[in-house]
């Protein structure tokens, strides 16, 4: 085993490849919930300095409780079912 010497860091282990596979489907799960559900999400720039130009370059946006709820659900599932995809 390799040992880190005072000031490097400690290699990394790659995750084991079931788990790649899943982070890969939460990944793709969360794009597409964004691309449904984004018409529907609120902005609220409540809290900003005024004359604040924080819309202009990030965006964040509160989803519907029932579109939180959704994409939990399915996040849920990735991870809880078993094979390739789910959490066995």
């Amino acid at each position: 085993m390799a040992v880190a010497k005072a000031g490097q860091r400690k290699p990394t282990k790659r995750p084991h490849p079931e788990r790649i596979e899943r982070l890969a489907a939460l990944a793709s799960l969360h794009d597409q919930w964004v691309a449904d559900t984004a018409e529907t999400a609120g902005f609220d720039p409540a809290g900003r300095p005024k004359k604040s130009d924080y819309n202009i370059h990030h965006v964040d946006l509160e989803a519907t409780p029932e579109a939180g709820d959704d994409f939990t659900r399915k996040a849920s599932k990735i991870f809880k079912e078993p094979g390739p995809r789910g959490g066995g």
